[in-house]
């Protein structure tokens, strides 16, 4: 089985093509939190709102996927994994693991099926006895990261300042890091936009989080930004 590849950002350029939404993936010491917009847009130029987020959950692992592609791949791409999970031994091997090795087999299939379409998302694992996982899934490229990312906000300077954020953030500054991040890409850039969604995963379970992403207490937004930049405090 192939390892999972560790994301090089130093030497890593920007990409070419960006797709027109935000999705972003923080995996803390205790969860993981995946936060995107609801905005999507069709060929054409239709914009509307929709589902983004698609979580997987049994007793023991939870697995959850987080969309800034092709609008039309996303559902397709959900129940591909979606099928190959349920036939997973209970006791087989770790999650994870067969989590990226499946995520390659589909980043493969669907870039050789859909050549004109931009197939790019996040995918969080976590299981109650393997630990947890983010992979990032970029055309036939699947790679284990610790943060990303992906869609119009991968151009934006943030993503220059990844080595500085502070690894130990908890689950819930994660997630309104993260939060606060998207609602600022709804506001300002064009192709974003709409209620935010959220969840976290951890120790095997997963949990929606949109309605506290989507209410967010300003004055705390500040030490959020503090904490997520003193890597040596």
């Amino acid at each position: 089985m192939n390892q999972p590849l560790l994301r090089d950002y130093k030497n890593e350029r920007p990409r070419t093509e960006k797709a027109v939404t935000i999705a972003l993936g923080f995996k803390g010491p205790d969860a993981i939190a995946l936060v995107t917009d609801s905005q999507m847009t069709k060929e054409g130029g239709l914009k509307f709102n929709g589902q983004k987020i698609f979580h997987i959950a049994t007793d023991e692992w939870s697995v959850a996927m987080a969309f800034a592609g092709s609008a039309d791949l996303m559902r397709p791409i959900y129940g591909e994994l979606e099928w190959k999970l349920d036939d997973l031994e209970p006791d087989g091997a770790a999650v994870t693991a067969a989590v990226f090795m499946y995520l390659e087999e589909i980043a493969q299939e669907f870039a050789k099926k859909h050549r004109d379409k931009t197939i790019e998302f996040l995918c969080a694992v976590s299981d109650s006895r393997y630990g947890k996982a983010l992979y990032s899934v970029r055309g036939k490229i699947v790679t284990a990261t610790e943060r990303e990312w992906i869609g119009v906000g991968d151009s934006s300077v943030i993503r220059y300042l990844a080595d500085i954020f502070n690894q130990d953030m908890n689950a819930r500054q994660c997630l309104r890091l993260g939060s606060y991040m998207v609602k600022q890409a709804s506001s300002y850039i064009d192709g974003c936009g709409g209620p935010t969604q959220a969840c976290l995963l951890s120790k095997g379970k997963v949990s929606d989080e949109s309605n506290a992403a989507n209410h967010l207490d300003a004055s705390e937004n500040e030490k959020v930004f503090r904490d997520a930049f003193l890597t040596g405090v």
